[in-house]
């Protein structure tokens, strides 16, 4: 996403195993969904990689931000 000129200020990752670690290109931290949540606020883009995902990802936030899908979308 920061290639394509998206500022991402956020990772957040479902897996336990890849919480606390950090994105190898970018340097960001990987948050859990509890912990990255309690940084947002409602209105807040949140670009869903997987798109597969997306109905879970609105379900565990409330529906309280804009969910862009990546994986069907052109930057």
């Amino acid at each position: 996403m920061q290639r394509a000129g998206v500022n991402v200020d956020l990772v957040i990752d479902i897996n336990p195993a890849k919480q606390n670690k950090f994105m190898a290109d970018s340097g960001l931290r990987i948050s859990s969904p509890e912990e990255g949540m309690q940084t947002l606020q409602a209105g807040d883009e949140v670009f869903v990689m997987n798109s597969n995902y997306l109905q879970e990802i609105v379900a565990l936030s409330n529906n309280k931000f804009n969910y862009i899908k990546v994986d069907r979308y052109e930057l």
